[in-house]
């Protein structure tokens, strides 16, 4: 080369291939692109699409083969171009070598192009020896026939496109093409993610985005739309790739392109020229993962588009954590319990549950979610699909460990507090797409720049995008009513209708709504669809207190901890004995432990969280109950801590298959008290009274000592109280508290009162004086029964009261128990021998009313309060003035 050519010489890199005489050089540092075209040659016109101020023009012969020699030969080389002349409009021509570093080595391409016969020759006037060695070349084409210098005109006229400059029908395009390879030159690059591209199949120039990304608008001169613009010239420009065709948006087809050097979409998001777009990652073939992972990368490296991120916003004390699932929330939350014992509550981040407002006809009107006037709104119910998405969470996560992985965290607003929002992973199971998949949830639309979201964005939106397709549940076209559920709580006769339903069977199936306290729970059945109000029966469990208030019973809130933890949202079975004045029914629940069916009250009395009720000998499992409750005391659990064993005045416990023989066991007793609602009796017996003025003369002290104290004692603990009629301090149980009063109930007497809840009524008790048995014994009289009646209940307390408190030697004999509470008779000794039976005195004269005893054993002497019952009735005295009031005349 001389140096003359030297000086014309430029080396650079092929951008694009305009036609087979004349292509674009890429320029380098601030140098802009060259538009190069070959010396003394001429190629066949490419054709051009119709437009406003052009009327088009067709292809002619040979021209799209020109054109491809030269593409395929030389786009994206390093080439050496050799400027020969300008033209008269300043254009530069000249000779561009190729194939080697070394120039004189290379091959003109236009030389093989002439030999191939798809240039024409066109030298000048004067000829120098490249026009010369240009002609000699075409005179061998020529000789040869071959490209364009073919004779046959039929040959030529096969060598002309039949081109489509544009997709006529894109929902055809997409249908034909989706999911195949499609062979496809990139003819121009628009932005870093838009492109036009010729289909030789088809013969058509389709214009597509790419799934996934978006880069900067070039028009709208966004920062690094240029680079990114170049980034993808440099590499595909004129290249042939595959064309993977995914879908459409309007009339824009949205594709991926397969290049032997993989996705460019995933490397301009790793190198920051592009973020990932919601919209069409659904759409990506083979997923969006590595486009979430490659912007992940270019955000923390804060590149380009991403120099300025601050990153999404999550608390500094959320992380990653795992749990049991305790609660499942309306359709978009759920609240775990971590190893630690601490209860968080996280929502399905980017995902939205069902709404009132989203049931489309069958002509795809909205259609309101349908709400009965006049009845209060429940979302669970009223809003369709709420329901079993709630359902759907719970039957496949209650009681589950789970992964949380927190995505972000939404600030509170006006209307809704913060909340954290996270991927929930069941293994390995993402439970927010499984629920966008069933049609029970859908996925939130974020903000383009957005960074709150959920780390499997892309599976949601496939998720989303497969329920929708397949028409189900929200995305059904049908119009869908909300579960017809009742709720027969608090009302009598509704709950009447349903109880013969519910005691025919034995066991049913439910759901724990709600756990009201440690023996009350809302149910729903779903055979029936109803939700009902149930208490356990045969129980007493610790009564909550109001809430934010300190007026809780002790051991309620342990109670009610242990049975959410145990049937709250689960399945459990249960069964109905009654119902109660409001409407609530009464009965049991049964709990599954590693397969074996519990008692749920059984299990609260075993761990000491709950009592026997009288009413339990109405039940079936009064037995169990009893020893239960049995085993409690002996471990002293929770209600049973401080618990002291009552003296026992006698042993003996009559039953129904007690065949024994009655035996009087009398013994001298004091009565200290009578409660004049139930007629209870609480008696002393001699040999404890004679210890009580001792302990009486401890207590004066321990409570001068107890002064300074520096708590008062709380509800169910023993202390000493000052009693308001004489001033002296007793030992007292703290029955409640409530707007700074206690109700007391002394121990050694069975009398109650209520205190001012200060240390001058009120001081702790020493552990020693604690320990001592309760002197007051709580029995009832035995084979009677007061009236129902509150006028002869007073006038039985009045003629009961004068007998106890004014006879001055009165005896005690034990005949049988009912629950946890004894029958005795009472027995007066007047002295000479006379005495007389307290209960049958008080039937004789028409104050108490006889009950009837089965055991053989207590024939004799039932049959006597029945005669004494008997004269009475004849007489009509006291109760029996106006005859029978049982209902069972004589």
């Amino acid at each position: 080369m001389t140096d003359s050519q030297t000086a014309k010489t430029k080396i650079a890199y092929v951008k694009q291939v305009l036609s087979g005489d004349s292509v674009v050089l890429l320029g380098t540092g601030d140098n802009k692109d060259i538009f190069a075209y070959l010396s003394y040659v001429k190629a066949p016109h490419l054709g051009k699409a119709v437009t406003e101020n052009n009327a088009g023009a067709r292809d002619e012969p040979y021209a799209w083969e020109s054109r491809e020699f030269m593409r395929k030969r030389i786009v994206g080389n390093r080439v050496f171009f050799v400027r020969d002349y300008y033209g008269s409009n300043g254009r530069e021509f000249g000779q561009i070598l190729f194939g080697n570093e070394d120039i004189d080595k290379c091959e003109n391409i236009a030389e093989l192009a002439i030999q191939a016969g798809w240039l024409e020759t066109k030298p000048g006037k004067q000829l120098d020896e490249v026009a010369k060695r240009y002609l000699a070349l075409q005179e061998q084409a020529i000789s040869a026939k071959v490209g364009k210098w073919n004779e046959d005109p039929a040959e030529g006229a096969a060598h002309i496109r039949d081109v489509k400059y544009n997709v006529e029908n894109t929902a055809q395009f997409v249908s034909q093409h989706k999911g195949k390879p499609v062979k496809a030159i990139i003819e121009n690059v628009r932005d870093g993610s838009s492109f036009r591209a010729y289909v030789p199949s088809v013969s058509t120039y389709v214009s597509f985005v790419l799934s996934g990304i978006r880069c900067p608008a070039v028009g709208r001169q966004e920062p690094f739309a240029e680079e990114a613009k170049s980034f993808v010239e440099a590499r595909l420009l004129n290249r042939e790739i595959d064309l993977l065709v995914e879908g459409a948006d309007n009339t824009r087809i949205v594709a991926s392109i397969a290049h032997r050097a993989g996705n460019i979409a995933v490397l301009m998001l790793q190198e920051g020229y592009g973020k990932c777009v919601d919209w069409s990652m659904g759409l990506v073939t083979g997923g969006g993962t590595p486009f979430r992972e490659a912007e992940r990368k270019a955000k923390e490296a804060r590149r380009r588009v991403w120099k300025d991120w601050a990153g999404a916003k999550v608390a500094h004390n959320q992380s990653n954590t795992t749990g049991k699932v305790i609660e499942v929330g309306l359709g978009d939350n759920i609240t775990i319990q971590t190893e630690a014992g601490q209860e968080i509550k996280y929502f399905l981040a980017s995902v939205r549950p069902p709404r009132s407002e989203v049931v489309k006809g069958e002509k795809g009107d909205i259609i309101q979610a349908p709400v009965q006037s006049g009845k209060q709104f429940r979302p669970m119910y009223d809003i369709p699909f709420m329901f079993e998405a709630r359902e759907f969470l719970r039957k496949k996560l209650i009681g589950k460990n789970v992964k949380v992985i927190v995505d972000y965290v939404q600030p509170k607003s006006d209307q809704y507090p913060e909340k954290t929002c996270a991927t929930i992973l069941l293994d390995k199971e993402n439970v927010g797409e499984s629920l966008v998949k069933k049609g029970l949830a859908k996925v939130l639309r974020h903000k383009k720049d957005d960074e709150n979201r959920s780390s499997q964005y892309d599976l949601l939106i496939t998720a989303e995008k497969e329920a929708e397709e397949s028409k189900v549940n929200i995305w059904s076209d049908k119009q869908i009513d909300s579960p017809r559920i009742s709720e027969v709580q608090g009302d009598l006769s509704r709950s009447k209708q349903f109880l013969p339903t519910l005691t025919r069977v034995t066991k049913l199936t439910g759901v724990v709504e709600f756990v009201s306290s440690g023996s009350r729970f809302r149910l729903y059945i779903p055979k029936e669809k109803i939700v009902i109000t149930l208490a356990l029966s045969g129980i007493s469990c610790p009564r909550l207190g109001r809430p934010g208030a300190n007026d809780g019973e002790p051991f309620s809130v342990e109670a009610l901890k242990l049975v959410k933890n145990l049937v709250y949202q689960h399945d459990v079975e249960f069964e109905v004995e009654s119902v109660d004045k409001s409407g609530g029914f009464i009965g049991h629940i049964f709990v599954s432990d590693k397969g074996v069916s519990t008692n749920l009250s059984k299990f609260l009395i075993e761990n000491g969280l709950a009592s026997v009720h009288g009413t339990v000998e109405k039940t079936r499992f009064a037995a169990e109950f009893w020893a239960a409750e049995e085993l409690a005391k002996k471990r002293k659990l929770n209600l049973w801590a401080n618990y002291v064993e009552e003296v026992k005045v006698v042993e003996a416990v009559s039953h129904h298959e007690d065949k024994s023989e009655r035996k009087e066991n009398f013994k001298r007793i004091a009565v200290s008290n009578i409660d004049p609602k139930t007629l209870s009796i609480w008696i002393q017996t001699y040999e404890l009274g004679n210890q009580l003025c001792d302990v009486m003369d401890k207590l004066q002290i321990a409570a001068k000592q107890s002064g300074d104290a520096a708590t008062l004692p709380k509800r169910g603990e023993i202390c000493i109280a000052k009693y308001t009629a004489d001033g002296q301090w007793n030992r007292a149980r703290v029955e409640g508290v409530k707007d700074n009063k206690a109700s007391v109930y002394y121990i050694d007497y069975g009398n109650s009162e209520e205190l001012p809840y200060t240390k001058d009524n009120l001081r702790p008790l020493a552990v020693d004086l604690k320990t001592l048995p309760a002197v007051a014994k709580e029995i009832h009289l035995a084979f009677t029964s007061p009236p129902s009646d509150d006028y002869y209940k007073e006038l039985a307390l009045e003629n009961l009261s004068k007998i106890l408190y004014n006879e001055e030697t009165i005896y005690a004999s034990p005949e049988y128990k009912v629950g946890n509470v004894d029958y005795f008779t009472l027995a007066v000794d007047q002295g000479d021998k006379k005495k007389y039976d307290v209960g049958k005195k008080l039937v004789a004269e028409g104050f108490l009313v006889a009950e009837e005893r089965r055991e053989p054993k207590f024939k004799s002497i039932v049959a006597e309060y029945q005669n004494a019952e008997k004269a009475a009735r004849i007489a009509h005295l006291n109760i029996w003035r106006y005859g029978d009031f049982t209902g069972n005349e004589l």
